[in-house]
């Protein structure tokens, strides 16, 4: 559910073809004025609250509730001013965006405060919506896919700071990227977020591609990798990456499957070994 953005007024429909929920711009949306406060009785905040304690029954005690998606800056102000329509407002009424992200920035810390104030953590951690990972500590997360959309120009003026702001405010922090044209690597490293998690999308780029991404970002920091990881993918990060700092997450079609990918690990790194005490 995209409870940030159906919190600030966007329409939330469920798309029965993907199996997933989306939201709308609200019609006309006015800037920044046209943000809210954030506030705990918002109903789809309430709503949102409503299903921790019964998570957290259900769960009784055999895995994490973790944290929902929680869209970053770029995405909120595509969601709310359109997709194409917020890098022209970037260009054409930049202090208006500056202000709205100003907002928004404020809205999205004062949200995953009062989230995570009602989440329980787990054996001192926290769990991660549904990529079955567990986070020392109070952990939030963030998306930037919109984020590819735009110049390195446009992130730093705009979007920078807002991700330091939102690091600075929790104690840890983890951001979700898919990756095009513009990564904003340098950024993302320089701030203090800890984790960065990229996606290995089907027709994107290969890890062969991306290694030089991977290797600035695990020089300092947490790296997390996701998605439909080929084969070839697979072997390439295994073999070239350092393991310390990494960790993978494989979309698999069956159980199966991630037992042979295991067991395909297993041997890579017995080769490793060997090759470490000859």
């Amino acid at each position: 559910m995209p409870w940030v953005e159906a919190s600030l007024g966007c329409e939330v429909v469920a798309d029965f073809t993907t199996g997933s929920t989306r939201s709308l711009p609200p019609e006309e949306f006015r800037g920044p004025d046209q943000v809210p406060r954030f506030s705990a009785d918002n109903p789809w905040v309430r709503k949102m609250l409503e299903f921790i304690p019964a998570l957290v029954e259900a769960s009784k005690g055999r895995y994490p509730v973790g944290v929902t998606l929680m869209r970053g800056i770029s995405d909120l102000l595509a969601a709310l001013y359109g997709g194409e329509d917020f890098i022209y407002g970037m260009l054409e009424q930049p202090e208006e965006v500056r202000s709205t992200v100003e907002r928004l920035t404020d809205y999205w810390i004062d949200f995953g405060r009062c989230l995570l104030d009602h989440l329980p953590q787990f054996h001192g951690g926290t769990g991660a919506f549904f990529y079955a990972l567990w986070c020392p500590g109070i952990t939030i997360w963030m998306q930037e896919d919109a984020a590819a959309l735009l110049s390195p120009q446009m992130y730093e003026q705009f979007i920078d700071a807002a991700n330091r702001r939102i690091a600075d405010a929790f104690e840890h922090s983890v951001i979700h990227l898919h990756l095009s044209r513009f990564i904003p690597v340098d950024y993302l490293v320089a701030t203090g977020i800890d984790v960065n998690k990229l996606h290995i999308d089907k027709g994107g780029p290969t890890a062969e591609d991306l290694f030089a991404v991977h290797t600035k970002i695990i020089a300092g920091k947490p790296l997390f990798i996701y998605g439909n990881v080929s084969r070839e993918d697979f072997d390439y990060i295994f073999k070239n990456l350092p393991q310390r700092g990494l960790a993978v997450n494989m979309v698999v079609d069956s159980v199966q499957e991630a037992h042979r990918i295991w067991e395909h690990f297993e041997e890579i790194v017995s080769k490793q070994t060997e090759r470490s005490t000859q």
